[in-house]
């Protein structure tokens, strides 16, 4: 199974992961090892704007039907996606078992925050690879 998507144009953590997340149950349920090939305005590189292996990678290869056509990531949640009604555990467990965020991305993502720390109360921080992370 290959899973594209549009072109997304909201957050990482507010679209993007949390709209894969709801996904894992079904791909769970499925027995599927997809290939994922999500496409984000503001964190993916031009021309693709693939955020996979940029940003996220999968703790898994790829079954062999990954080459099979793609589904559309936008319709499977419009069909099937989980609702975890409020129990985060379980979506973070999913989650940790299933992707992984890059190392480089980790790394940004900390430096900053120590740094912004340093100076200011961080209330929340919004990344973009090409802009680096900015404080609120």
């Amino acid at each position: 199974m290959r899973i594209e998507s549009e072109l997304l144009t909201e957050g990482l953590f507010g679209q993007v992961l949390i709209w894969m997340l709801e996904l894992v149950p079904y791909l769970d349920q499925l027995g599927q090892k997809p290939e994922w090939i999500l496409r984000s305005r503001n964190y993916g590189q031009p021309p693709g704007f693939n955020i996979f292996p940029s940003i996220i990678t999968t703790t898994y290869e790829p079954g062999s039907e990954s080459g099979a056509s793609a589904v559309s990531f936008e319709r499977l949640l419009q069909t099937v996606n989980h609702d975890y009604r409020g129990t985060f555990i379980l979506r973070t467990d999913a989650g940790r078992r299933i992707f992984a965020l890059r190392a480089t991305f980790m790394s940004s993502c900390e430096a900053s925050a120590v740094n912004a720390l340093l100076v200011k109360p961080l209330s929340a921080f919004h990344y973009r690879e090409r802009t680096r992370i900015h404080p609120r």
